[in-house]
């Protein structure tokens, strides 16, 4: 309820006193003065992530709103009260990328109050957060099922009038996996609202380390660190920044259902037809070499046996980078493999070399190779 402003309540005040004495006199005609109504205050507009405008309207038809229940301070007339979330529920390269459409998203607040709704053909999804009481968790009821989080500082009560991003993607999976290990638990599933609060404080710690394995992917894609996953609005197309980073990286899933980025996968054959090694299984020749690589630039990685030999018989070891690629990025695992993986949607031609080291003959043979990759852009779909 609005309050008169202090002009209006003036002349109301001061005719109150003459009406009382006119009633008391049983002589005077005097009609009491009425007090203006008040001004409707106009529910200004909100912003969602893109900054696009809702109506209060737009707003209240949300799914999700909890109406029985209004935090303190709100105030129906001029929104305060109302918070949203938005953002992008988007596949990583292992799932074929894109936006996961009809997915539904369900939030849960500390009290185990559930809001849901479902993502439109972009992966897209708006709904309201009125009636949560914060720290939040955010779930894709699919599988994967993808966790995401929302932490006491973000947001302390949803009376801001503003939407708050929050993506569901593999790397904010990965992110929540981080917190529930943080927090000693024994998978992402057992992560619940209590525990993102009391690991706020961590967040910024855990952003910052997920952040290390994608150091040359953010590179290339203009993207400064630390970078944050979860808030950083984007549209599943293959062309944001974001989006192109999250179709180049693989990861790792245990069995808990956690998952770690991961440039190279457990099975040998990751992306079916990521690349094509013309005459090349290890090193040509002792001392180092040349390869040729041909792929596109799908969210798919291409993988080298490290070896000594021209049989590709006598693993090599100590694999490190001399030079960087300018196009994708590059790193050694376990099995003697080296992996490359190019930026989602570039192309052309890049070059890098890497040096290892054999034992041949009980002997320690220093190897180099310089690898040519032609990258051609992702096939149409």
């Amino acid at each position: 309820m609005n309050t008169p402003t202090p002009s209006r309540l003036r002349p109301a005040l001061l005719a109150l006193p003459l009406w009382l004495l006119a009633c008391g006199g049983g002589s005077d005609t005097t009609t009491p003065t009425e007090p203006l109504p008040p001004t409707p205050v106009a529910c200004a507009p909100f912003a969602d992530s893109f900054g696009r405008s809702l109506s209060c309207d737009d707003m209240r038809q949300l799914p999700g709103a909890i109406w029985g229940f209004v935090e303190p301070g709100s105030d129906a007339a001029t929104g305060a009260g109302d918070a949203g979330a938005d953002g992008t529920v988007a596949q990583d390269a292992l799932a074929g990328g894109g936006p996961l459409a009809n997915a539904v998203v369900e939030f849960k607040d500390q009290r185990s109050r559930v809001v849901r709704a479902t993502t439109d053909a972009n992966g897209y999804y708006r709904i309201s957060l009125r009636g949560l009481t914060p720290p939040l968790t955010a779930t894709v009821l699919s599988w994967p099922a993808w966790k995401s989080v929302m932490v006491t500082p973000l947001v302390r009560a949803p009376a801001h009038r503003k939407f708050y991003t929050v993506n569901l993607t593999s790397l904010t999976h990965a992110l929540a996996s981080d917190m529930a290990r943080s927090a000693g638990l024994a998978g992402v599933d057992a992560l619940q609202p209590p525990h993102v609060a009391a690991q706020a404080q961590a967040v910024p710690a855990l952003v910052a380390a997920l952040n290390d394995p994608l150091t040359q992917p953010l590179a290339l894609a203009g993207l400064r660190r630390p970078f944050d996953p979860l808030t950083s609005p984007f549209t599943a197309d293959g062309l944001s920044r974001y989006d192109r980073v999250l179709r180049s990286i693989s990861f790792t899933r245990s069995a808990a259902g956690d998952i770690a980025v991961s440039s190279l996968s457990a099975a040998g054959a990751m992306f079916a037809g990521g690349c094509e090694v013309p005459s090349f299984t290890g090193v040509p020749a002792q001392g180092g070499g040349y390869a040729t690589m041909n792929m596109r630039s799908d969210g798919g990685l291409c993988t080298l046996f490290l070896s000594g030999d021209p049989e590709g018989k006598v693993p090599a070891q100590g694999g490190k980078l001399l030079t960087q690629p300018s196009l994708g990025s590059v790193v050694f695992g376990p099995g003697n493999r080296m992996a490359y993986t190019p930026l989602y949607g570039s192309s052309g031609t890049d070059v890098f070399s890497y040096e290892m080291s054999a034992i041949l003959s009980g002997e320690t043979i220093p190897l180099v190779v310089q690898v040519t990759v032609n990258v051609s852009p992702p096939a149409p779909r």
